[in-house]
């Protein structure tokens, strides 16, 4: 099942998964799952001793170390390559990598608001495109349905509506 579709479960129910797989001998399949959940959540540290206890039960102590590391490099690799395009003022090229970053890793939160927040950078640069403003509006509603009451969430909200002003279906056009 996790071959025939790419999208995975939650992070609970992907350790809970990759749990019961290598308790049965399964080995790719867990320590795939595994890979996402870190890489999802490369800064996590509570969930990445939680993913080593699993590897270390599972007798694969040493790889699994290495596998956090490698996924965690990964994670960040991919953020940094898109804030260093944001920074040196690369909008469009920064823009297309965080597309690519999310869909490596649709449920990395700090990826997430970098790609946000770099979305709204670039509403600010080429002014009004209803299209860059739904695209950051959706992942940041995305961010809110993984981790609701975030901070950065409130503060990105508020910068998106400055930027791209939406009518509600209440507003009157006349005020």
């Amino acid at each position: 099942m996790l071959d025939a579709n790419a999208a995975r479960p939650d992070t609970p129910t992907c350790l809970a998964m990759a749990t019961l797989l290598l308790a049965v001998g399964v080995k790719e399949a867990p320590v795939e799952l595994l890979c996402y959940v870190t890489r999802n959540n490369h800064d996590n540290s509570l969930l990445l001793d939680e993913v080593q206890k699993i590897f270390d039960k599972a007798r694969m102590g040493e790889e699994g170390m290495a596998l956090i590391r490698s996924s965690k490099k990964e994670a960040s690799d991919l953020m940094n390559q898109g804030v260093l395009l944001w920074k040196t003022g690369k909008l469009a090229d920064a823009v297309a990598w965080m597309r690519h970053a999310r869909r490596l890793l649709p449920n990395n939160l700090r990826i997430l608001f970098n790609a946000a927040q770099i979305l709204l950078s670039h509403l600010q640069q080429i002014g009004d495109d209803e299209a860059l403003a739904a695209e950051a509006l959706d992942v940041l509603m995305h961010v809110d349905r993984i981790q609701p009451g975030q901070q950065r969430f409130a503060q990105l909200m508020e910068q998106l509506a400055r930027l791209a002003p939406v009518a509600g279906p209440d507003s009157d056009p006349a005020d």
